[in-house]
């Protein structure tokens, strides 16, 4: 099993400056937003030049997936116990 999660990492222009007028609008502090400083990083593994890998935790309470980031898209992959790739097992 996999679980699929997108995000959309790069906005063009017209679309940052849509939602920066709809949160204005909604009484969001962009400046707040963006200077926190406690957000949470990976340590990412190079796996032959293809794929980058990490472990985050994900759900409440927090549980641990090894995870490929793709670096070509925003997308990520969490992959079930069964997997039998290398960078699962490591």
């Amino acid at each position: 099993m996999v679980l699929f999660i997108t995000t959309d990492a790069q906005l063009d222009r017209n679309k940052r400056d849509f939602f920066s007028e709809v949160l204005k609008k909604d009484g969001t502090n962009l400046q707040k937003v963006s200077s926190l400083g406690n957000l949470p990083s990976v340590r990412l593994t190079n796996f032959k030049n293809v794929n980058y890998y990490g472990s985050i935790k994900i759900g409440y309470p927090p549980q641990e997936f090894k995870v490929v980031f793709h670096c070509g898209s925003t997308h990520l992959w969490v992959f079930s116990k069964n997997c039998t790739m290398p960078f699962c097992c490591k």
